[in-house]
Order: structure tokens, then sequence, then C-alpha cells
């Protein structure tokens, strides 16, 4: 273990004298006794793992069992050999992450499984006593790590905060069930202080220590999280770049490897900075400007009747009715409406253009007349919006005039969007305070909630006029405006690219006439026997 330490050289102080010898000797001791201490525990924590498999089997949870006396070695081995600064961070970050149930911590270890507090412990032999002293200052919201209180903030703190709040704001995730932000899986803190670093480094700013920078986020972004397994994610390009890292340890891989995700992430960072100029755009200028978000909400939420809490006896979970809720966000007005429905027609291309009709009919009669140019954002799934039918519909509402221009715009597969997904969380924390029983009772509970009931079959009216094109589900952006020969198609795979123009439209002719109404394909499907019995 090797330390430096500064000893001004003045006249008293030469390197002949003899006090300067003795001052040396006892700074050695010193860094002798911590360092033999610290090898003492770790031989201790070595010598005993078996504690840790004799405690594994009294534990009613298991929790243990899968784990070999190599990786309670190889556990306690990383965290002894940590400095007891460190050690103290690497336990709030453990206490950051733990789930909780009926009052009791569960932590994370190797991948995803879980321990109890006892187990937890026994794992990185942590003596019990300590455990609960750092556990206690931690609940009273301890910002120090040394028994001191912490003082005020000073600008460089508060300037960390700001630049952390702003990565987590393009970077993360908003779950809609918990409301945390959730950073990509494999993640790694130091490396987001090392960017912080670098950033400020080049703007020749001061930055604050990792120690400050790592306190900053327990204590003032605690809802800033990293994801623990690819459970919320479904990026093929992030799951793909995990795996690798997961199989390889060769250093200069990971390093490529970590790169590759770092570019990765800058990509759909691009593409949330582009969605929110949009929005931003039409908040300031709302009568040229239309911008509007829709997605749908985790359906196994809203199944009635609704209970917070357990589950009440005589409930037959199999007899509930299913119900899906679609939103729609616009921006320039800041208003969040839901469409309810009740699973009796697919959740396909036909369910996003009819609610995108109803939002457009209901700016109508409100201003008057609708913006010039229409900013849609969606999720990128094939099944509702990326497809030839809502490329079809955009088109048409140009051809139509309706609208001057309107642009369709995703995000990469797998990175949600937070604004909307902010919305549902509120949705998701008021069922987990209040019980919801009927139809009537949700549309109640959700405000601006509305049935959707009628819907137009826009796409058999729409297919026998379309083109088949091929290649549209990699373009991230498609845009539709009239030039001197008509209306055009065109695209672009993100918004760094120029637009290409697409030298086929996608409607051979306007439709004639009006769609007919879609008979409802599922509603036979709904069990109202048994919805009857559980109401």
């Amino acid at each position: 273990m090797k330390a430096s330490m500064e000893i001004p050289l003045s006249p008293g102080n030469s390197i002949y004298n003899s006090s300067f010898e003795a001052e040396c000797n006892e700074q050695k001791e010193v860094f002798k006794k911590r360092y033999t201490k610290c090898s003492k525990m770790l031989q201790k924590a070595i010598d005993t793992t078996d504690d840790a498999m004799m405690l594994s089997r009294q534990c009613h949870m298991n929790c243990l069992e899968h784990l070999q006396e190599s990786d309670i070695r190889e556990a306690r081995t990383k965290y002894w050999t940590k400095t007891y600064k460190n050690r103290l961070e690497w336990l709030y970050d453990k206490f950051d992450e733990a789930r909780r149930k009926n009052d009791q911590l569960q932590f994370l270890i190797d991948g995803g499984n879980v321990a109890c507090q006892r187990c937890f412990r026994a794992l990185y032999m942590i003596n019990k006593t300590g455990y609960y002293k750092v556990l206690t200052r931690y609940r009273r919201g301890s910002i120090s790590i040394g028994n001191r209180r912490g003082r005020d903030e000073s600008k460089i703190t508060k300037e960390a905060y700001r630049w952390l709040k702003e990565y987590a704001y393009f970077h993360s995730d908003r779950m809609p069930d918990t409301g945390h932000q959730m950073l990509p899986n494999k993640t790694r803190k130091n490396s987001i202080y090392k960017l912080y670093v670098d950033e400020k480094t080049e703007n020749m700013e001061y930055s604050v220590s990792e120690a400050t920078f790592n306190k900053v986020w327990r204590t003032q972004i605690p809802n800033l999280k990293i994801k623990q397994t690819n459970s919320f994610s479904k990026c093929a390009t992030c799951v793909s770049i995990e795996r690798e890292l997961e199989r390889t340890r060769n250093p200069s891989k990971r390093k490529k490897l970590m790169g590759m995700i770092t570019v990765h992430n800058g990509r759909q960072m691009r593409e949330r900075r582009f969605y929110y100029a949009k929005r931003e755009k039409a908040k300031r200028e709302y009568k040229r400007y239309m911008s509007i978000i829709i997605d749908g909400m985790d359906q196994s939420k809203t199944d009635l009747p609704h209970f917070c809490g357990r589950l009440q006896k005589g409930i037959d979970p199999t007899g509930m009715l299913k119900t899906h809720i679609q939103g729609v966000l616009n921006h320039g007005k800041g208003t969040l409406t839901t469409y309810v429905d009740i699973n009796e027609s697919s959740h396909d291309a036909n369910l996003i253009m009819n609610i995108l009709l109803r939002t457009f009919f209901d700016a109508l009669d409100k201003n008057g007349r609708l913006p010039r140019i229409l900013y849609i954002q969606a999720d990128n799934c094939a099944r509702e919006n990326k497809n030839k039918f809502l490329l079809a519909f955009c088109e048409l509402l140009v051809k139509l005039n309706v609208f001057h221009e309107v642009n369709l715009s995703f995000l990469y597969v797998g990175h949600t969007h937070e604004d909307i997904d902010a919305a549902f969380s509120q949705i998701s924390e008021k069922l987990r305070r209040q019980d919801v029983i009927t139809l009537p009772g949700i549309l109640e509970m959700l405000g601006r909630g509305r049935l959707v009931k009628g819907m137009f079959d826009i796409k058999s009216w729409l297919l026998p006029l379309i083109n088949e094109i091929g290649g549209h589900s990699k373009p991230l952006h498609f845009r539709f405006a009239e030039d001197e020969a008509g209306v055009k198609m065109m695209y672009r795979a993100d918004s760094s690219k120029p637009w290409s123009k697409c030298y086929e439209n996608m409607l051979r002719d306007i439709p004639t006439g009006q769609p007919k109404i879609l008979i409802p394909p599922n509603i036979d499907q709904i069990d109202t026997r048994a919805i009857q019995k559980n109401v």
C-alpha cells in the first residue's frame, strides 16, 4: 500500500534531521497500522466464509443458496479491500437500491437476486452494530460521511447538482409505476462522474470530488437509479452490447464496448433534445404549431374492479374487465386527454387514427382553427404507429389541407418518452390510493377520461389506395409537406441527417366517401358473467 505526503523542507526540517526522520517513521507506522487492520479484517472475512454458508441454510428465504463459497469469498474481498470511506459510500448506494417489503430491506446482489438484511450482512461480514449505525444515519438524511454535520452547499456543488439533473433529464427513462428515473443497465457512476469532470475541464471550470458528486446524487436526486436488469428496456443495441460486456473480461474489449454504449446513449439523447425542441416550439407558438404525443399505459394496472392493496377475497382475477388507457398529451395546451376502451377492438392503427381525429376535432372546436404545422410523437411500435396506414393517414391530412405540414417522429425502440410516462405515473399513484370498481369510476378518477365508443374503419378505407413500400421501419422521422409538384413524403434516419425525398407517395389517390363504422371484433370475448360476479 503506497501513500504520498508533503512535509515542507525548511532549515529545521533537513532530511538529515533526526526529528524529520522520526516524523516520517511516525507517518509510516500510522499507514502500516491501517493496512494491517484492513488485511486482518480481509483475512478474517475470507477464513469465515462457512459462517455465511451456514446462515444461508437457516434463512427461510434461502437468499444465498445459489452462491458457492468462492462467490462469498469474492464478494468479501471486494468489500474489505475498499477504504472505510468507500465502504460507507457503497453501503449508502446499496440502501438507495434496496427494495422495501413489509418494512424490511431486501438488497440486490449478483445480477438481480435479492437478500434479506441478515443474509446481506453475512455475505459481506458486516458488523451488526456498525450496519444499523450507518442505516440510522442514512434514514436521518445525513449527507456527511463523517460524524460532523454537512456544511452549506458551495456554488460548485450546486452547479454539480444542475449538471446531474440535466444529465438525468436526457439520459434516463421515467418509470410510470414508481416515478423513478432509470439510467440504462450497466451504467457506471464513476463513468458519469468522469464525463462531468471532462466537461468541466473543457470549459475551464472547477469540479467537485467524486465523493461529493455521489453525495449530491444520493441526497438531492434520490429517484435517479441504475437499472439492475433489462426488464424495462427492449433496445436491441443496449441489450446486445450489455451481453458482450457480461461475456468478456478483456480490458480493451470492455473499453471499446463502453465507448459503443456512450455513442448509442449520445444518439438517443440527441433525439430527446430534438423532441423537446419541438415541444417547446409548440408551447411558445401554439397558434402555428401543434405538438402532441400519443402512447398507451400498462394494461395490467387498470383491470376492473381495482382495489388498492391486496386483492379482496372472493374476487376472481381471471374474471376482471380488461381496460386499456391511451393518452394524448397536447404540449401547446399542456393538457392530457385519456381514452379508455375495454379491449373490444384491436389496439392497432385504427385506434390511433380515430383518437388523433378526436384530438384534432377538439382543438378545432375550441380554437376555431387548427395550426399550420403538426408534430406527432409516437411509440416506435409497428402494430400501432410505424406502419403504412399511419403514414398514409399523415399524407392524407396534408392532401385534404387539414394541415400544411405533418411530422411523425419516434425515439429509438426501448427508450421511452418521460413526459407522458410522468403523466401515467400520476394515474398509477391515484390507483395505489383509491379503489376503482366500474367504468364510470375510472373515468371520474382520470378527470379528462373518455370512453372509446364508435370508431371508423380507416384502415379498410385507405388500404385499396396505399402504395406498397418497404424499409419504413428504419427511419425515426417522416415529413409530409406540399411543394410545386404536390404533397411529398420525406424521411431521415435521425435528427442529425438531412431529409431524403421518397419518390413515390403513400397514396395513389384521395379516397372517396367516408370510412365505415368499425364493428368491434372482440366484443363477444368479454365474459360479462364473470365480471358481474366480481362486482
